[in-house]
């Protein structure tokens, strides 16, 4: 029976992967304190962000808030000159314009000289 011959001694390999591992360990290390750093930035980054628009939002509340009360007082002022006018309207209804009331002022005119009347 032939012996075999060993080729080197099983030691310097594992000693290799041991390094290989601790090299790949560090590295995954660094990739995770990285992504925690960046999680942390995205936090810091949305809590601000969350905080800005809040506040635009409640700016926002306030003048819708406002906006509505004018549209309410302008809804009322409208009502009331809708009023005005219709009264103004019927007032107005049936009355000459200067128009009008000018060929009346010559017809009476006319009649009056006709029948001799001075005008006064």
């Amino acid at each position: 029976m032939a012996t075999k011959k060993r080729r080197g001694s099983p030691r310097p390999i594992a000693h290799g992967l041991a390094v290989i591992i601790g090299a790949m360990e560090t590295v995954n290390r660094s990739t995770l304190d990285a992504i925690a750093s960046l999680e942390n930035k995205m936090e810091r980054r949305f809590t601000e962000l969350r905080s800005e628009l809040i506040t635009r939002i409640e700016a926002l509340e306030i003048a819708v808030r406002q906006l509505s009360a004018e549209v309410r007082k302008n809804s009322e002022d409208i009502l009331l000159l809708k009023a005005q006018v219709a009264e103004l309207t019927s007032a107005v209804h049936g009355k000459v314009d200067a128009r009008d009331f000018a060929a009346l002022e010559r017809r009476v005119a006319a009649l009056e000289d006709r029948v001799g009347v001075a005008r006064g």
